[in-house]
């Protein structure tokens, strides 16, 4: 890596400490769980996109650095949070640093 990839991660992993991270159980349909500190944002207006019709309600979403996974979520994946399961619906961010679920 770089000298700014090393100095990127280190600023990111920084902040996700000081975002209030919780600790998660993130299960791919396919592949092994791994335990991992997220993000949990349970308010969340989603925008509709494109030209569908889709009414706006809160939902959740729960955002993670994409280097703890060994890819980006895909539907159907899950995150266990305190016992409560949150299933993967749709990705909303992949920067290549942070990844981004709306989940249910």
């Amino acid at each position: 890596m770089s000298v700014f990839s090393d100095a990127a991660f280190d600023i990111i992993d920084s902040m996700s400490e000081a975002m209030g991270t919780t600790e998660a159980v993130y299960t791919p349909v396919v592949g092994d769980a791994v335990t991992i500190d997220i993000y949990l944002d349970q308010a969340v207006n989603p925008q509709p996109s494109g030209f569908d019709s889709m009414t706006w309600a809160k939902q959740h979403s729960i955002e993670c650095l994409l280097s703890d996974l060994t890819a980006e979520p895909n539907k159907g994946d899950t995150f266990v949070v305190g016992g409560t399961i949150y299933t993967v619906q749709a990705i909303f961010l992949n920067d290549g640093y942070f990844v981004g679920c709306m989940v249910k």
